[in-house]
């Protein structure tokens, strides 16, 4: 099974449903599965880092 990496921005959830859905008929039907990404999310996982930065 080959993995397709995608990587999106969705705000209100649209795209991240149409993913899903994408998603299971890529494995019914073509055995191959995809790994989505939502960018905000990373920006959000990100932002909580602390970095001290004194110029």
């Amino acid at each position: 099974m080959q993995v397709i990496r995608i990587y999106y921005i969705s705000l209100s959830g649209n795209t991240t449903n149409f993913l899903e859905r994408l998603d299971h008929y890529l494995q019914r039907e073509l055995q191959e599965k995809l790994d989505y990404v939502n960018v905000k999310d990373l920006v959000t996982q990100t932002s909580h880092i602390n970095c001290s930065y004194e110029p």
